[in-house]
């Protein structure tokens, strides 16, 4: 059985990137999530996972960020510059969402406008180019008496489908392809 060791910043990534990475597999797999509690601490904490994966039987790690205001490539670099130059016996993938993960789960209107029960409209123009996507989004479940939670992310997750996202937001093509690909 897959057994992804996944390094994410926050709870609410961890409740966003679970049920992506299972509506991309749809077969049996494992996910130990590692949080890191914020953005730096993540480059931070990350290696000391790593070595703790090895001794979980992870096939896959993954390791993912919001980019925040950085440039995406950039910071991939240094996501790998951070890794510890020693071997693991699986593969370890680097990936990010460009500004934050919220811009993904914006992707799709139908999904947050079962999430709310009401019409929630399209929004227009390249989703990984809004400024902050998870105030945008808290603004559009505000307008339904619904706050942001974790719980409400997952559940727009679960709801929402992964070919729509990858067609709206590119760095979530890569998040996909290091999903299914060894």
């Amino acid at each position: 059985m897959l057994t992804f060791g996944l390094v994410v910043e926050g709870n609410y990534d961890k409740q966003i990137i679970q049920p992506l990475i299972h509506k991309i597999l749809l077969i049996k797999h494992n996910c130990i999530c590692r949080v890191t509690f914020g953005n730096q601490r993540l480059l931070q904490k990350y290696p000391g996972f790593l070595e703790e994966f090895k001794y979980k039987m992870v096939t896959k790690a993954i390791i993912i960020k919001d980019t925040d205001l950085k440039p995406a490539e950039k910071l991939l670099q240094q996501m790998k510059n951070k890794k510890p130059n020693r071997d693991y016996p699986f593969p370890i993938n680097f990936c990010v969402a460009k500004k934050e993960i919220e811009a993904w789960l914006l992707a799709d209107e139908h999904a947050i406008s079962k999430v709310v029960g009401k019409q929630v409209p399209r929004i227009k123009g390249n989703l990984e180019d809004i400024n902050d996507p998870k105030g945008k989004l808290q603004r559009i479940l505000s307008k339904a008496n619904i706050s942001y939670t974790e719980k409400i992310a997952g559940k727009i997750a679960l709801e929402a489908d992964i070919n729509i996202i990858e067609h709206r937001c590119s760095y979530f093509k890569i998040f996909r392809e290091s999903v299914i690909n060894y």
